[in-house]
């Protein structure tokens, strides 16, 4: 994609895609020592006016622009209004444009509209993908900082649109892991790829709820609050439902490409950990919705029979035993015994000792005693 600016006197263009070549670097060496310092024509001096505001035919008058060389050497026109942004060229990897291609297919496969490299104010994003939901997919392969992505994230929601970051980094989660939406996948080994092949590996999770309650108040491990409850930071238990967020698996790039831009899939903003960090998920629309009833204090315990029949829908009928096991006759299973009440004793506590009949203690008629040490140690009995 052209990264264009025109030359007002002259009706010079320039494009930082083609800075390579010899005749458009020399061109962008003079117009970088001539262009004006400020934000309109002077007198002797050059201007430069953005083309990538243009609509198709209506061009954008009025987006100056002056060339600058960032620490890498590379040329970026920045605009001296700073809510414009500022364009660089991409010198995309082959990794990346696989990767971007293969974002690009499966939305158009899913029946949705597809841009690449979309122009927003102030930040391009690799690939948008409009359905209900306008998505702009950011395959990332840099160490991009936290700040960063969430600072472009901002500008995306700004202009209407969800970004998802899309990152492979092999040597464990980039920086901005979980700070924004994000989708980990495996690398693509070649420069082509089946459909559905390219396997998510991380960042999606669903939602199970835990009553704040024993025997999951106590629990240590990941069904359980440890035995502090996450709404209160008490140690005792409050009663409510909480929310829990575990990996959800079985999911492709594909999938992913097809349900967000639908509004299957939704970014959610949690607290996580002891220090309550926030961390954005992507999950499910109904699981979205049953974390906004849990944060707005409106869920409602679930039914059990509720509950029983959506497993029974999921997991299917339990059928007879079909295990090789010797089956007993029925008539040879011993007759159950009823419940038997229980029977508390009644403790008399002005019971006497039954030697010398005075009164025992209140503590020894508790423990059982019925009798002084020393009248049963007089009476000779064993």
């Amino acid at each position: 994609m052209a990264i264009r600016a025109t030359e007002v006197g002259s009706g010079r263009e320039i494009d930082l895609e083609r800075a390579a070549e010899p005749e458009m670097a020399e061109l962008l060496a003079e117009l970088h020592h001539k262009t004006t310092s400020g934000d309109r024509p002077i007198g002797g001096r050059y201007v430069l006016e953005c083309r990538e505001h243009d609509q198709p035919g209506q061009p954008f008058h009025g987006a100056w622009v002056y060339l600058r060389l960032d620490e890498y050497k590379r040329w970026i026109l920045a605009h001296f209004d700073a809510t414009l942004g500022e364009h660089k060229a991409s010198r995309m990897t082959d990794q990346h444009r696989w990767q971007q291609d293969y974002w690009m297919r499966a939305g158009s496969d899913a029946g949705h509209s597809v841009e690449p490299e979309k122009t927003i104010p102030g930040a391009t994003v690799d690939v948008l993908i409009e359905g209900s939901v306008k998505v702009g997919v950011e395959v990332q392969h840099s160490g991009m900082s936290e700040q960063t992505a969430k600072a472009r994230t901002f500008k995306a929601a700004r202009s209407g649109i969800t970004r998802l970051w899309s990152g492979d980094r092999p040597d464990g989660p980039p920086k901005w892991a979980y700070r924004v939406p994000t989708v980990l996948t495996n690398e693509l080994p070649h420069g082509f790829a089946p459909r559905g092949s390219w396997t998510v590996v991380n960042g999606l999770r669903q939602l199970h709820e835990f009553k704040c309650a024993r025997p999951w108040f106590q629990d240590t491990t990941a069904q359980g609050f440890g035995g502090v409850c996450p709404h209160t930071k008490r140690p005792r238990p409050c009663g409510e439902w909480h929310p829990k967020f575990f990996p959800l698996g079985g999911y492709s790039v594909d999938d992913v490409a097809e349900q967000a831009p639908d509004g299957g899939l939704l970014p959610i903003e949690v607290s996580v950990g002891v220090r309550r960090i926030k961390a954005t998920y992507m999950v499910r629309a109904k699981d979205a919705a049953r974390f906004a009833e849990m944060t707005a204090g409106t869920f409602i315990d679930p039914d059990p029979v509720a509950r029983g029949a959506s497993e029974h829908d999921e997991v299917g009928p339990i059928g007879p035993c079909t295990a090789d096991v010797e089956r007993r006759l029925t008539a040879l299973i011993p007759q159950q015994r009823g419940r038997v009440e229980t029977r508390y004793l009644a403790l008399d506590h002005t019971s006497a000792c039954r030697y010398c009949g005075e009164p025992l203690r209140e503590v020894s008629v508790r423990q059982g005693i019925r009798n002084h040490l020393r009248c049963w140690q007089e009476s000779g009995r064993p």
